[in-house]
Order: structure tokens, then C-alpha cells, then sequence
């Protein structure tokens, strides 16, 4: 039953409404800034394209100065400052990142003796990477504070969830070096220091995406992030799937490797050396688990294997189910993928027609060309402001006068009739069309059928009263 909602699911999921290369890339600023294509079904079946918006603010231009700070500190491509304080602070997160991962190789000797671990010095290092510590979270501070000094709302600011690491990022520091002995000293091979929290800066690597939004890699990282929300669905069937015969061949391979089965013999663990490794595979049904897992996606390490022939033909039927299982939903995955690919081939090419110059920026001439071409195919929406002015200053979010593509995909689905129609749909409604001709063209045959022979019977009777005339004339003759 659940396979079957698997492939049920699987099935649903490319009717689902779809999201196209504008896409939002999740924290604070992109609830503010976000804009969605998708999909959607009409009253009719047809699949129309529309632009969604999660909010205008970051479409009106900032006034304050506390406005201009947030928008620059939160949205690379709001100005060229923006762009190298956003560089400069992934450069910071990549190196701390970095000195965190190397600081693990400084030599440190275990209290009970031994080899040290590390291949690094503690002299220099040591004091280097607490250098390069104390200058990530200076910076890291300062930016948080002025993030959260001059953000709109400090509610969904200290709501979102990558705000929240950034805090965890810098905030644990302080505390831990303020509670050594003594408070934020140089490190010491003798000096007590609190257990660190160090790895959460790691966490702030995810940041690291939001320099992409300027770079040629945004566009594909957006869409690989919508095909896999998109197939969220189909991913939840196949954990559950997943779970469920995770249990069943842990069951069925627990009860036929387990030491204790009538099929296990001495003999057979002596000559596969499994001996001592047999207890510890399947032993019990949850440390079976690992045999399931690593079986039914085909990895296979080869620590746990099965030794009788009843558990190696659960073995068999165990890669088989995991390849089918395992199968559908990336199947989902990768078509949902390819509709964003083809999606936003389609808003590329439009783009690339309008931009003459081949810049890449929609400049005011060129976007002034498109709207009186649009116009004159009847293709504006009437409830709209279409001025070039009131457009260019709506959607430049930089203020460079001139759209970028992403901007202009937005511009051309918040202003343009929804007369996208999928192929697929439309083929439906030709071919009903069709039928219902044939019907009528049926209709009318048999209509004209009955008038024929409604034709014929009255032809006869004409034949039969001329007739019949004609035999009266010749009696009233005789009698005569």
C-alpha cells in the first residue's frame, strides 16, 4: 500500500503547480524581497503562469538612512558597496570556517599518555587561530548589530532561522572566554578553558549561498532548491516507505542471521570469519538496521553481510525493493528539475530578445520597445501602471537604470496578460473540440438522413395524388 501511494504520489506530483527560476533563497531578507513564478490551474484545467510577490517593501526605493543601511547590508545587489560587504563578509565566514576545521590539527597530547594528535605546532597556531577568531567575531558582531538596528521588524528578524545561527555564530565567544580563567586570555597549553562551541560558526557556511545571487551560479542553486520543495512530497512518502521496509527486512534477516537461527553454524562463521562480527550485525533487530539501509541503497560496505542462503535471498530481495523504491521519487526530482530548466529557458530567450544591446541589462529604450510591442498584441494588462518611468523606478532595485534579467522576468509577469497554456492541456481541450465536431457532424447526417427519407415519402405521395388525379379526370370523361 505504500509503494502504491508512492507511485500515486509520484504520479500527482507533475501536475503540481510549478515554481520557475525566480525563486526566493529563504532567511529575513529574501521574505522581504522574494518573488515566485509559478503554474497555477485556472477554472478551465489549463496551467497559468503568474507571478507571485511575498512583499513590495523591497520594491520601494529606501528613503532613510536607516533604510539604505539595512537594504545594504542585506541585499548584495542593491548597490556596489552592498556587492563587497557582502563578498567581504563571505570571505570572513570561509576563513573562519577554515581556521576552525585546521585548529583541530594543533598538537594536543591526551592527559593518559600516548601519541599527540595534530600536525600543526602549538606555537605559533595556537595564537593565530585565536587572532583570526577575535577579528571573525568582531565582524561577525558588528554586522548583526547593525543588521538588527536598522531591520524593519525585530520580530521576524530574530524569528528567522539563519539569523539565528548568525547570533549563535559570535554570541557563544564571548561567553566562553569570559568564563576562562583568566577571561579572554591567549591560549595556553596550561590554561583551563570551557568545552568551546566553536563548530556552530561552520553552520554559517550556508550563508556563503547569498553571494551567489550576484554570481552566474544563483539561477541554477534557485532552481535545484525549487525542484527539491517541489518534490518535498514525494520525499516524505519515500522516508516512509523507507522506514517501513527498513523494518521489515531487518525483521526477516534478524530472525534467519541472528546466532541463534538453526541456519547459522559453527562451520559457517568459522569460514567467513564472522564469528565474532555476527552478534554485533544481527545480533538484535535494530542493529539490523544497518544492513537494511546500506542494502536497499546499494551501497553495500561489506561489514555486515548475510552467511546462510535463506538470508542472502532476503539479501536479493532486499536490493531490488531498494532500487525500485529509491527510483521513483528521484524520478519526480529530476523531471521537477527539468521543468525549471525549461521554464527558464523560456524566460531567458524572451530576455534575451528584448536586450538588443546584449548587455545583459533591460535598459529604458529596450523596455519602452517591449511594452508598446506587447501593447500593440493586446497583451498589457488595463490594471496596471505600464509607464517605462513608473516601471524602471518600481523594479530597479539598484538604482542603476537598467533591469537586470531576474528583474525583468518579474516586471514581465506582474504586467503581462496570463496566457501561458500548458501544451498538454491544450491538446486536451483540440481533441475535445474535435469529438464534440464529430458529434455534431453525426447529428446533422442523421438529421439529414430523416429528411431525405421524409423527401422521398412526400415525393411518392405526390406521384400517388397526381395518380389518383389523373384516373378522376378520365372517369368524369367517360361518364360524360
Amino acid at each position: 500500500r505504500a509503494i502504491a501511494g508512492l507511485a500515486y504520489m509520484a504520479s500527482w506530483s507533475a501536475f503540481k503547480p510549478r515554481t520557475s527560476a525566480v525563486l526566493p533563497m529563504g532567511g529575513y531578507e529574501d521574505k522581504e524581497t522574494s518573488h515566485s513564478v509559478v503554474d497555477e490551474p485556472s477554472e478551465d484545467g489549463s496551467h497559468i503562469r503568474k507571478a507571485q510577490s511575498v512583499s513590495k517593501d523591497f520594491l520601494k526605493p529606501p528613503t532613510t538612512l536607516r533604510e539604505k543601511t539595512f537594504r545594504t547590508m542585506e541585499d548584495p545587489a542593491y548597490s556596489r558597496l552592498a556587492k563587497v560587504i557582502s563578498v567581504i563578509l563571505m570571505t570572513v565566514i570561509l576563513v573562519s570556517t577554515v581556521c576552525f576545521v585546521l585548529e583541530s590539527e594543533v598538537q594536543t597530547c591526551s592527559p593518559h599518555g600516548g601519541p599527540c594528535a595534530g600536525f600543526l605546532e602549538f606555537e605559533p597556531w595556537a595564537k593565530f587561530f585565536y587572532v583570526v577568531e577575535w577579528i571573525s567575531v568582531i565582524i561577525f558582531t558588528l554586522e548583526y548589530c547593525v543588521r538588527i538596528g536598522t531591520c524593519p521588524s525585530r520580530y521576524r528578524f530574530l524569528t528567522s532561522a539563519l539569523n539565528f545561527v548568525d547570533l549563535v555564530a559570535w554570541l557563544p565567544f564571548w561567553v566562553i572566554e569570559g568564563l576562562n580563567d583568566p577571561p579572554y586570555s591567549a591560549p595556553s597549553l596550561d590554561k583551563t578553558t570551557t568545552p568551546g562551541f566553536g563548530f556552530v560558526r561552520a553552520i554559517r557556511l550556508i550563508r556563503v549561498f547569498r553571494v551567489f545571487k550576484f554570481g552566474k551560479y544563483s539561477i541554477g542553486i534557485r532552481m535545484f532548491s525549487g525542484a527539491i520543495l517541489h518534490s518535498a512530497q514525494p520525499m516524505a512518502v519515500l522516508c516512509a516507505v523507507l522506514t517501513v521496509a527498513t523494518i521489515i527486512f531487518s525483521s526477516l534477516i534478524w530472525l534467519l542471521e541472528r546466532p541463534q537461527s538453526r541456519f547459522v553454524t559453527d562451520e559457517l562463521l568459522a569460514a567467513t570469519g564472522m564469528a565474532d562480527m555476527q552478534i554485533v550485525c544481527f545480533g538484535t533487530i535494530p542493529s539490523s538496521f544497518w544492513w537494511a539501509l546500506t542494502t536497499m541503497t546499494t551501497v553495500g560496505y561489506g561489514d555486515c553481510f548475510p552467511i546462510t542462503l535463506p538470508g542472502k535471498m532476503v539479501t536479493v530481495v532486499a536490493m531490488v525493493c531498494g532500487v525500485i523504491v529509491l527510483a521513483l521519487p528521484i524520478t519526480v526530482l529530476g523531471s521537477n528539475f527539468s521543468k525549471m530548466m525549461d521554464m527558464y529557458a523560456e524566460d531567458r530567450a524572451e530576455c534575451t530578445l528584448v536586450d538588443a544591446e546584449g548587455n545583459g541589462l533591460i535598459e529604458e529604450l529596450e523596455l519602452r520597445e517591449f511594452l508598446l510591442t506587447k501593447k500593440r498584441s493586446g497583451l498589457l494588462r488595463k490594471d496596471v501602471d505600464t509607464k517605462t518611468k513608473t516601471l524602471m523606478s518600481k523594479y530597479d532595485r539598484g538604482k542603476k537604470g537598467a533591469l537586470t534579467f531576474d528583474e525583468f522576468i518579474v516586471l514581465q509577469h506582474d504586467v503581462l496578460i496570463d496566457n501561458h497554456v500548458d501544451p498538454m492541456v491544450e491538446v486536451a481541450r483540440m481533441r475535445k473540440s474535435l469529438d464534440e465536431q464529430e458529434r455534431l457532424i453525426m447529428a446533422m447526417s442523421s438529421r439529414l438522413a430523416a429528411l431525405e427519407e421524409i423527401k422521398s415519402s412526400i415525393l411518392s405521395l405526390s406521384e400517388q395524388m397526381k395518380q389518383f388525379t389523373s384516373e378522376n379526370m378520365v372517369s368524369s370523361r367517360s361518364a360524360s
